[in-house]
């Protein structure tokens, strides 16, 4: 069996391996390679998307992930109505910006291009800036060790975060082999990780 990781918005800190979610599968959680996640405060909250880790993308300072992926989506309507609710003048903490993340309402047209186009390559270009060098949410999705990772709600199925692994995976092979370039996608390499 898959070594394999929870985390969610509301997680506690427990160690790797001391969840009781069927999900989570950790041979053994006193396994030195678990030590620098471990050490991380909050390590399971960091993956998700209500962590407060700052992104500023395209010169725009945003509070966390979840503000910026409200952002994108409420811009497909009304751009200065969604910056002005999730950009940098917010006074929105990430649960009060997915609580307003109906406040400007989409079309079905628009809805439409948010599902297929929109949001695939905003949350691509999240994972980019919140994870870039230096940065604690980077050192904790490297501590990871090639887990699986799996996000779980409430009253939601658990989903695993093929973007995250894939993410952590080319970071990795990259640290290998530095001529390399991330993926043959060019959106890794739109911040220069």
């Amino acid at each position: 069996m898959a070594e394999s990781l929870i985390f969610s918005a509301s997680a506690t800190a427990a160690p790797p391996g001391r969840s009781k979610s069927r999900y989570a599968h950790v041979t053994d959680p006193k396994d030195p390679k678990w030590l620098g996640l471990s050490d991380i405060a909050d390590w399971r909250r960091i993956f998700s998307s209500m962590y407060m880790a700052g992104l500023t993308i395209d010169g725009t300072q945003f509070a966390s992930a979840e503000h910026y992926l409200q952002y994108r989506k409420a811009a497909l309507a009304d751009g200065s109505k969604a910056l002005k609710l999730f950009g940098p003048e917010s006074s929105l903490d990430s649960w009060g910006a997915w609580k307003h993340r109906k406040t400007v309402r989409l079309t079905s047209a628009q809805w439409q291009v948010w599902i297929d186009e929109v949001r695939p390559a905003t949350k691509k270009l999240i994972l980019c800036h919140k994870f870039a060098a230096g940065s604690i949410c980077r050192q904790a999705l490297m501590a990871t060790n090639g887990a699986q990772l799996w996000s779980i709600a409430p009253r939601r199925p658990p989903v695993r975060m093929h973007n995250h692994e894939a993410l952590r995976d080319s970071l990795i092979e990259q640290q290998r082999n530095p001529t390399i370039l991330l993926d043959d996608d060019p959106i890794w390499a739109t911040i220069g990780l």
